[in-house]
């Protein structure tokens, strides 16, 4: 396995359609919720840290999230859907997020990101 080098912070901001709350989808971004899916997979990345989320207190259905997420350098070469050996950047985590469209969050309700802003941190 390599050596996890790459920390960034990530600020996802979206649209929740149903009835589930910002931290139920904080909890399903940091894989701890119920869902089956488990969390958001990004290939290369590990771990996701102090993940939380907040609600637009004038519309519950916008969602921020923010989060830490530790990664390899690269995707591993193991990694077997088509981005082994790329450089894991912020650009790349944003793309794979957009790209990914909407989450499944509990039973059927959907979150949509729309603007994903990442940051290599530096601690």
């Amino acid at each position: 396995m390599a050596t996890l080098v790459t920390t960034l912070s990530a600020m996802i901001t979206g649209t929740l359609l149903g009835e589930e709350n910002a931290q139920e989808v904080a909890d399903y971004f940091a894989g701890t919720s119920y869902c089956e899916s488990g969390g958001v997979l990004i290939p290369g990345c590990e771990i996701w840290q102090d993940v939380s989320a907040t609600s637009n207190p004038h519309n519950s259905q916008e969602v921020v999230i923010t989060a830490r997420i530790v990664a390899h350098y690269k995707v591993p070469t193991s990694n077997g859907n088509g981005y082994a050996g790329e450089l894991i950047t912020p650009e790349f985590v944003r793309d794979y997020i957009l790209g990914a469209g909407d989450c499944l969050i509990g039973s059927g309700d959907v979150f949509s990101p729309d603007n994903v802003l990442v940051a290599v941190t530096t601690d």
